[in-house]
């Protein structure tokens, strides 16, 4: 078996489309998100970036008498921005009856109020089986 085949960090920087389903009935709703896979650049930065903040705090506590904690808004912020830097973009995805143009500002619009779709990507994405070679 030649495991080049199997390269992740190679593959993940190819995008991967998947079709968006209804968060109810499974059913493919005819629009399409192009993702980074969780080996990307983009999501490896985000990664470090979260853990960074993380250990700051942690220390930040360990020297507290009064330890800060994260609040529920600030693990939805998290994983909204999470789901935002593996979008690559789409096709096809409309927004109050008109097309909606991809840019990082629409993303955001989107996944806020479609909280539901930012699992759908984070799933894609850390699919493995969507960036590997046949």
């Amino acid at each position: 078996m030649d495991l080049s085949k199997l390269n992740t960090q190679e593959t993940a920087e190819i995008t991967h489309r998947f079709e968006i389903v209804h968060p109810t009935t499974g059913e493919g709703l005819k629009a399409y998100i192009d993702v980074f896979g969780q080996n990307s650049d983009a999501v490896k930065q985000f990664e470090a970036k979260q853990l960074r903040k993380f250990q700051k705090m942690e220390l930040d506590n360990q020297k507290s008498r009064k330890p800060k904690l994260r609040e529920l808004d600030e693990l939805r912020k998290d994983a909204l921005e999470n789901a935002l830097v593996r979008i690559a973009g789409w096709e096809a995805v409309e927004w109050e009856g008109k097309t909606l143009e991809f840019s990082a500002e629409n993303a955001r619009k989107m996944l806020e109020a479609c909280t539901w779709l930012q699992e759908q990507v984070i799933e894609q994405s850390s699919d493995l089986g969507n960036f590997l070679k046949a």
